[in-house]
């Protein structure tokens, strides 16, 4: 894949996160991923897993509070253990999980990142790449 099509895909994804965060919540793991989010233009709630509560209590309390959610975590080790932990609590209260956005960024982004918060980093170095800078 060339650098304008890994280019093209990855703002086609965040356009369509945006489109979904209008009506759907986004969780990630903390601040830095929120702000990020917010670079990238996603203006919908964003949760955080680290919000000082233990983390089964966070998923509990995610659970209570929302029929669905996107699930953004990073996908370096960290993340993917918190992932599949949230998720498990997640499922067994019937919450429709979206990990669709989290697998193609971490497709497209390749070795280039393994967290959210070095999106807006990545998609800026693919425009430069491309020829594209914004």
């Amino acid at each position: 894949m060339t650098v304008r099509e890994r280019l093209t895909q990855l703002e086609n994804l965040i356009e369509d996160l945006r489109r979904a965060n209008a009506n759907t919540p986004i969780l990630v793991e903390g601040a830095h991923d929120r702000e990020a989010l917010e670079t990238l233009g996603c203006s919908g709630v964003i949760l955080l897993v680290h919000d000082g509560e233990r983390l089964i209590d966070t998923a509990d309390r995610l659970a209570r509070n929302h029929q669905s959610l996107i699930l953004l975590l990073d996908w370096d080790r960290t993340g993917g253990s918190i992932h599949h932990r949230v998720k498990e609590v997640l499922e067994t209260h019937a919450v429709d999980v979206d990990e669709h956005f989290r697998q193609e960024m971490a497709r497209l982004a390749r070795s280039e990142a393994k967290t959210i918060e070095e999106m807006p980093s990545v998609l800026q170095r693919l425009r430069e790449r491309a020829g594209r800078v914004r």
